[in-house]
């Protein structure tokens, strides 16, 4: 099934993701217990179910980190064409809403195309290679079994569910050009902030602890899954 699979969990310990086999062949998943009780696992226990049925959209040797090593790789995307339409339409519309444009940037990275369990199709940019060599943002994330706790003896609650929440925050104008990516031949970079950038949970936090700090008059202390 390749070096690496996608492993979907109906459990609500287990979130989906890509998984990577190590040199035995070995996957290794991650196991989250939210609740105040311990997690039992059993023996042969079915965790999920893996799949290779999701296509990568790549250069060769997965990622060139500038033009000058463009030109030396041949362009090997490997795109299944019944898909291209749909990946088409979706840039389309992420141009039309201003989130992306094309660009002439010395920076790309590759595309992950994942299908989901209805069908359709999620555009994924693989930004590892840039997340190990960009300054990370040190502003500290919520833990969520201490927001719990503080939520225990509440008797309302309120919830923000922003329509993605990154997508509302523009990018500086000199750190666009490092968002790029390729994908149908053609070369993006984000004019907002994109998903998977390691730096874009802790400012999207900061951002949303100080609007509704605003909005409230008052500190706030706000737990974001986006």
């Amino acid at each position: 099934m390749g070096a690496q699979v996608l492993l979907e969990s109906s459990e609500d310990w287990m979130a989906n993701s890509l998984c990577t086999k190590n040199e035995k062949g070995i996957l290794m998943a991650v196991v989250a217990n939210w609740k105040d009780q311990p997690l039992l696992i059993k023996k042969n226990q079915v965790l999920g179910v893996v799949s290779s049925d999701w296509e990568i959209y790549e250069k060769e040797n997965d990622f060139s980190v500038n033009m000058m090593e463009l030109d030396r790789k041949k362009d090997t995307e490997k795109i299944n064409m019944k898909e291209k339409e749909k990946v088409r339409l979706m840039l389309e519309d992420m141009e039309k809403r201003k989130i992306i444009k094309k660009c002439t940037s010395p920076w790309a990275s590759p595309v992950v195309l994942v299908k989901k369990k209805d069908g359709t199709i999620r555009m994924c940019v693989d930004y590892r290679k840039l997340n190990s060599v960009i300054r990370l943002n040190a502003h500290p994330l919520p833990h969520i079994e201490s927001t719990l706790q503080a939520l225990g003896d509440k008797k309302w609650f309120t919830t923000l569910d922003l329509m993605a929440g990154y997508w509302q925050i523009p990018m500086e104008e000199g750190s666009k050009e490092k968002t790029a990516f390729t994908v149908l031949n053609e070369h993006f970079q984000f004019e907002v902030m994109p998903f998977g950038l390691a730096t874009s949970p802790a400012i999207f936090q900061a951002a949303m602890e100080q609007v509704l700090g605003e909005l409230l008059g008052k500190s706030v202390f706000v737990y974001i899954d986006d």
